[in-house]
Order: structure tokens, then sequence, then C-alpha cells
């Protein structure tokens, strides 16, 4: 989805400092066409923001893939329910476990 400011990313931008006192190196990634408004609001809040095609595209689903071998994130969000699914198996499989 869109990087808007909306409830989610407010969360995102006010919480950042909490996150990297308990350790936690947070990502955002935006999955959609459009302007992202917000992602520089959360770049300036200290967050790494990776914009990617949408969610729903080939292009999309394949930018996250490589994006999820490059990062290798220990937890994986998502908060795109039109793609739950496609962008669950793609971050298990990135994972190298078997769940």
């Amino acid at each position: 989805a869109e990087l808007n400011p909306s409830g989610a990313e407010r969360m995102l931008a006010s919480s950042y400092r909490c996150w990297r006192d308990v350790g936690v190196e947070p990502t955002v990634v935006g999955m959609a066409a459009g302007s992202h408004r917000f992602a520089p609001t959360l770049e300036q809040a200290g967050y790494d923001v990776i914009v990617l095609a949408d969610a729903r595209s080939r292009a999309g689903l394949a930018q996250f893939w490589r994006t999820l071998r490059a990062v290798q994130p220990d937890v994986v969000h998502i908060h795109r329910e039109g793609c739950f699914d496609a962008l669950a198996y793609l971050a298990l499989a990135s994972s190298g476990r078997e769940r």
C-alpha cells in the first residue's frame, strides 16, 4: 500500500526510537503505485524506507522477493490485506526456514 499519513504510518513515525531502544532495526516497505507522501516523514524519523511496485503485480512480487533476500529480516509484518497470502508466502520462502 502507499505510505500515506494514516494511522499505521503515524504510529511507525512516533515509535522509531522505541524500536531502536530495544535493538530492533526496522525497515518500512511501501508497495503501490503512487506518491508515498509519508515516506519522507518516516525517513526523517529514522526508518530505512523502500518503495516497490504494486504488490498485486509480478514486478512488485519480484521486487519484494529480492528485497527480502537483501534485507534478511527476522520479522515481517504485512499490512496489506489484499495480497497477504502471496506476500506471506514470499516472506516465509525467503527465510529458508520451514514452518
